[in-house]
């Protein structure tokens, strides 16, 4: 059987059989990530000292350009003293990835092996069964999680990983001999240029990605019970990321208990909960009265609060199939307390308003049939992608009460 031949270098690439978890058995491996601590460490002979080598790349992620020339680099030349040249591995969420045959025989001339997903093949969002063709052309190996691996992902956090952490929590589930961390951040600063450019992602997305996180994430704390951290999601029953809790969890549950790993000493600034982040000032800052207010632990009494029905207290449903929408228990429970607490509970839904149907007889019926406590139910609420307002709070906002 003919190899096939990398049509970048001419030559025979070899497509073995060798499983990840061969391939990383025993070795000790360096994790690189893009924020600009890397700038001036001086860690490049150390970094490829490493059997392997991991890094992260998006190619054209944004606007479907797909890198050419310089911006091909995996590692700017410029900072190869501060953080080496060598890739073994390469992790990309598949987001929106834009691939050619140039790009990805460049990655096997620069010694990638495997190009790996952070996300199981069947998400939505996630374009790498569309690439897989190209990878296995250019004789590059891949790794995607499964579902069951991504959900236990997802149980450790009770949030969803970003792309960065997933690499993170994949890496230590096989048997490795060490695993070293240089330039992860948790969006406490933006990455270096050069890797924005070869994703094709401005600062001002990077920013309101990170802002848009911190929007929608839960207020933790260190002093916190993992174990008693809730499972977060969007308006829309979508599990959100959040920064936090990935870099409450390294420092708690994997640098004090797992000894293979260690971080670099300029990272040691950004897993301290006091320093500074700028995108979460900048986001909770504009909201005053969550910090004058919420702040507070004790649970507020007297007060109104007017809550959406679909993708809080119900289910989204395909098609605005409201009657089979089931209940989101952990979110009634929240609404019950307030109520209990002598807070009157409005519950104002859009069912209807596109359609003209009178949904009310059915919700009033699930409202009785799923325990759920309040005041008031009204309609009319106008449909729209996204609602803002002056006193907007998300249930996450509310987990920082004793509910």
């Amino acid at each position: 059987m003919t190899e096939p031949v990398n049509t970048f270098t001419g030559t025979a690439v070899s497509r073995t059989h060798e499983t990840m978890s061969q391939f990383l058995k025993g070795k000790r491996v360096a994790l690189i990530g893009p924020g600009e601590s890397i700038e001036g460490v001086s860690r490049g002979e150390f970094v490829d000292s490493h059997d392997v080598v991991v890094r992260m790349i998006r190619p054209g992620s944004e606007g479907g350009r797909i890198p050419t020339g310089v911006d091909m680099e995996i590692v700017p030349k410029r900072l190869e003293k501060n953080i080496g040249s060598a890739a073994h591995v390469v992790y990309s969420n598949f987001e929106g990835v834009r691939l050619n045959d140039n790009y990805l025989n460049y990655l096997v001339e620069c010694g990638v092996k495997y190009f790996n997903c952070t996300r199981p093949a069947e998400d939505d969002n996630n374009s790498f069964n569309h690439c897989e063709p190209l990878l296995k052309k250019a004789g590059l190996l891949s790794c995607v999680p499964s579902i069951s691996k991504y959900e236990e992902w997802r149980d450790k956090l009770k949030a969803s990983p970003c792309s960065g952490f997933g690499m993170l929590l994949d890496l230590l589930s096989y048997d490795i001999k060490e695993l070293y961390i240089l330039g992860y951040s948790f969006y406490k600063e933006i990455c270096v240029k050069e890797w924005l450019t070869h994703n094709n992602v401005t600062i001002e997305q990077t920013r309101g990605f990170a802002a848009k996180g911190v929007k929608e994430m839960a207020f933790v704390s260190e002093s916190s019970d993992i174990k008693k951290w809730k499972r977060e999601v969007n308006s829309l029953g979508q599990q959100v990321h959040n920064f936090e809790k990935e870099r409450i969890y390294l420092k708690k549950e994997i640098l004090a208990k797992d000894p293979r790993v260690k971080v670099d000493i300029s990272m040691t600034k950004f897993l301290d909960e006091h320093y500074r982040n700028p995108f979460i000032e900048a986001v909770r800052g504009q909201e005053k009265f969550i910090n004058d207010k919420l702040t507070k632990k004790t649970l507020p009494k007297n007060k109104v609060f007017c809550f959406d029905i679909d993708g809080v207290i119900a289910s989204i449903t395909p098609n605005a199939e409201y009657g089979t929408a089931t209940p989101v228990e952990e979110n009634i429970k929240i609404i019950n307390k307030l109520f209990d607490n002598e807070n009157k509970i409005m519950l104002f839904t859009a069912r209807g308003s596109e359609t003209g149907i009178d949904w009310r007889e059915t919700t009033e019926k699930q409202m009785k049939e799923w325990g759920v406590k309040y005041n008031e139910l009204k309609f009319g609420k106008p449909f729209a992608d996204y609602y803002i307002d002056d006193k907007m709070l998300s249930l996450n906002d509310l987990s920082i009460f004793d509910l």
